[in-house]
């Protein structure tokens, strides 16, 4: 399974209301989550190939109410699905209302994860 949709399904274990990158509902719900990709690294190199890649997300928590069980809820879902959570930052927006929890995490990907020849050359 592909890092997005490991996030995605995990994500969706918390509330439906999970997309990537951003809500498409105008006005959004009361609860929902974005997600996106920050960065792919190479990693753990072998025969001057990556044999591995570290994957950098975020997951984005939009609450107009209380967040702290939804907060514990997406932090729970994360580690679950073997992501690792390196920060959590809170921030209220005054003008929507909304209370923003972002989390960022890395997940691990092996090279024998990637579909093709396992080089990483068939890379998205």
């Amino acid at each position: 399974m592909e890092v997005r949709e490991r996030l995605q399904a995990a994500l969706e274990g918390v509330t439906p209301d999970t997309w990537e990158f951003i809500c498409p509902q105008e006005p959004p719900p009361e609860a929902y989550i974005v997600h996106n990709p920050v960065l792919e690294a190479p990693g753990d190199f072998g025969d001057n190939a990556p044999q591995g890649w570290t994957h950098h997300v975020q997951a984005h928590l939009y609450t107009k109410g209380g967040r702290q069980g939804l907060k514990q809820a997406v932090l729970g879902a994360l580690l679950r699905a073997g992501f690792q959570v390196s920060g959590i930052e809170g921030m209220r927006d005054a003008g929507s209302g909304y209370y923003h929890t972002c989390f960022s995490c890395t997940i691990q990907e092996e090279d024998e994860e990637r579909e093709g020849t396992g080089n990483g050359k068939d890379r998205d």
